[in-house]
């Protein structure tokens, strides 16, 4: 009689399912995490609150993450999934890098579309956390074109629009050199002082061999270094309801111009035996207008110089921001767009500042939104470039010199109305960005 061979050892269905159940927490925990460091890779690179707890919800519905649950503030996220499932993420500084931001977007669209399952999702967020930006030189010299068109807005001559981009130059490079020079970072506080010490003292000294109209060369210089984003987008997240995170944004703010106002100071403490003896400053805006109402072809040619000057310098703020290539002609046109429309409403129709901001606004933003569409990229992209012109950096710098020199009466007005364009800016962006867009079919 033939052996009979041994039965096959049976598998304990209690054993198998908790071997699914092990299988099923561990996919739930990976998700959790992906969509957390998502949340966290927007938010460090310059993301919006709204726009990071979005895309995490978005995320989290792809990968059917059940009891998705998360409470995103300017440097922390708070997430829980599942019933058990727990992660905290802390946010402790922000970088302006937009490629980055978009690389996100990018990730959420395809993994809503099923294009990537959650491997690839996770290689995606890598590559997206690791993209190479603009080398330093070229972000220098980006710096130092913005500071010389921004001194052309602000109806410097090509002198000042020099003085400008040297300035610029030396506020961008001192935070490097201080780097190497103790091999390591540095406080972000005193980094902001230094440059913008730096910038202002190359400015004076540059106007102690020549008399130049030397505000307005350290104004442009400054736009480069101006809290403008941490401003508007506060004000965003007040009128989105998000108070605590608008708060964070709104001192943050305050903290970036009091530093820049310290440097200011300092440079021009430094600088005072030299600059005891410079003339007056002239009134070059009513010069450069004074020549362009004498013939139709003149003024054709200045409002065409604004836009251009407005978009170059859109462009550079694009570079300084690590924007995407690709990008680049389409934040350029809303800077200038922004920047043209308040023209118009300024000195056109003699609309005061504020007014003239939050109507420069809506087509600013409209135009953002337009190319956010149409690219398929963040809305983020072409708004934190394209507001730049309208920044009230001139109003921050004036405020600053009117309490070092004790004129109270010119400080409160100087700030009230620095502050007024700040909400007229952010309160433009609103208005067009709650006006809801059709939905397409699938």
């Amino acid at each position: 009689m033939a052996d009979s061979l041994p039965a096959a050892p049976r598998e304990d269905p209690d054993s198998a399912l908790a071997q699914r159940q092990l299988r099923a927490e561990k996919q739930l925990g990976r998700a959790v995490a992906l969509i957390t460091d998502a949340g966290r890779t927007l938010l460090e690179n310059g993301g919006e609150v709204f726009r990071a707890q979005q895309t995490m919800e978005i995320m989290a519905r792809a990968l059917a993450v059940p009891d998705f649950h998360c409470y995103v503030l300017t440097n922390g996220i708070f997430v829980s999934a599942g019933g058990a499932l727990h992660e905290i993420r802390h946010i402790p500084a922000a970088a302006i890098r937009l490629d980055r931001v978009e690389a996100v977007n990018a990730l959420s669209r395809r993994l809503a579309a099923g294009e990537l399952d959650l491997a690839g999702a996770e290689a995606a967020l890598q590559m997206a956390a690791a993209l190479p930006g603009y080398r330093v030189p070229a972000q220098t010299a980006a710096g130092a074109l913005g500071a010389a068109g921004f001194a052309f807005l602000f109806g410097g001559g090509w002198v000042e629009m020099l003085l400008a981009a040297l300035a610029g130059t030396a506020e961008l490079a001192v935070p490097q050199l201080l780097r190497r020079a103790v091999h390591g970072p540095i406080s972000r506080i005193f980094a902001l002082v230094a440059s913008a010490a730096a910038g202002a003292l190359t400015a004076l000294l540059c106007a102690a061999v020549r008399p130049l109209d030397v505000d307005t060369a350290i104004i442009g210089a400054l736009m480069i270094l101006t809290p403008g984003v941490a401003m508007t987008m506060g004000v965003r997240d007040l009128v989105h309801a998000d108070y605590l995170s608008g708060t964070i944004r709104l001192f943050d703010a305050v903290l970036v111009a009091g530093s820049l106002a310290c440097g200011v100071a300092l440079a021009w403490l430094a600088a005072q035996p030299l600059t005891a003896l410079l003339p007056a400053a002239y009134d070059a805006v009513a010069v450069i207008t004074a020549a362009a109402v004498h013939s139709a072809w003149a003024r054709a040619l200045w409002w065409a110089g604004q836009g251009a000057a407005a978009a170059f310098a859109t462009v550079c703020f694009a570079v300084i921001f690590q924007a995407p290539r690709r990008h680049m002609p389409a934040c350029g046109v809303t800077g200038a767009v922004g920047w043209l429309a308040y023209l118009l409403a300024a000195q056109a129709w003699g609309l005061a500042a504020p007014a003239a901001t939050l109507l420069a606004a809506l087509p600013l933003a409209a135009a953002a939104r337009w190319f956010a569409v149409r690219h398929k990229a963040p809305a983020t992209v072409f708004l934190l470039c394209g507001i730049f012109p309208l920044v009230p950096g001139a109003g921050i710098y004036h405020t600053a010199c009117h309490f070092l020199r004790d004129e109270r009466a010119l400080f409160a007005a100087s700030g009230g109305e620095t502050v007024k364009i700040a909400l007229a800016l952010a309160l433009g962006i609103a208005l067009v960005f709650s006006v809801p867009l059709p939905k397409r079919k699938a």
